[in-house]
């Protein structure tokens, strides 16, 4: 299994099924997957500093072309 987390898309491959994707849509969904997923503890300051910046850039959302 691969998960990959990319511009608030997260993507779970296994082998022999469909991809599922999911798009995080607040701080909550991001700590929750962060957390359970990947096994990180950030804090809610330094989650809101990253959707900034994501949002900043104007890439929250937008897929990688190598895992879409």
């Amino acid at each position: 299994m691969r998960t990959t987390l990319f511009n608030g898309r997260l993507n779970v491959r296994s082998p022999g099924l469909p991809v599922q994707r999911r798009l995080l849509e607040d701080e909550v969904q991001y700590q929750e997957s962060l957390t359970t997923t990947f096994g990180l503890s950030l804090s809610s300051m330094d989650i809101a500093a990253a959707l900034d910046m994501l949002d900043r850039k104007g890439t929250r959302g937008v897929g990688n072309p190598i895992f879409s």
